[in-house]
């Protein structure tokens, strides 16, 4: 999907898309180092959009879940998987990401690039990635909010907040937070 593609689906359907220009490549790879994941990991891409983040994953080889609750970003992160070649190692499923206890446990990583002030149930979507991940699992969030993101882990999400990063995102800089499971 072009820059533009995903500016117009962003512009009729704002609360669905959630972000005004898809995340950079380079955003996507910095996510996926700051988890700390090796090859042969698990990790979840709750809310995938375009792939970028589930496709940085399968290239430094880890098996991905990439979730979406559209169908037609599924269909352009498939798409997108097929021309970086990892298709294989990513399952795509149209699911809510507060539904990931329904799906996967036990995970290595959940990646999110999802506005979360824009998710119906926030604390929801945040408990659901903390469910699922192990022990010693990270949850890396990308937000533009952070006053917000930081206000929702107060919540009795059982997350805890280890480092914190300035990005430029995509047309816009935003944060990229990366926590524990406690």
């Amino acid at each position: 999907m072009s820059v533009w593609a995903f500016v117009r689906k962003a512009l009729r359907e704002p609360l669905r898309v959630g972000a005004p220009a898809p995340t950079r490549r380079e955003t996507a790879e910095f996510m996926v180092r700051a988890a700390g994941v090796e090859e042969g990991d698990f990790v979840v891409d709750a809310g995938t959009g375009n792939g970028i983040v589930a496709i940085a994953a399968a290239e430094m080889g880890c098996e991905v879940l990439a979730v979406d609750v559209d169908p037609e970003m599924i269909d352009i992160a498939r798409r997108n998987a097929e021309e970086y070649g990892v298709e294989d190692s990513i399952e795509f499923v149209v699911a809510d990401a507060r539904e990931l206890p329904e799906l996967v446990d036990n995970v290595d990583a959940v990646l999110s690039t999802v506005p979360v002030k824009t998710v119906p149930e926030p604390l929801e979507f945040l408990r659901s990635c903390a469910t699922v991940l192990k022990t010693s699992g990270r949850f890396v969030q990308l937000t533009h909010w952070p006053g917000y993101f930081t206000k929702l882990l107060h919540h009795e999400v059982p997350l805890r907040v280890l480092e914190k990063h300035l990005k430029w995102v995509h047309i816009v800089p935003g944060f990229v937070f990366v926590c524990e499971r406690v």
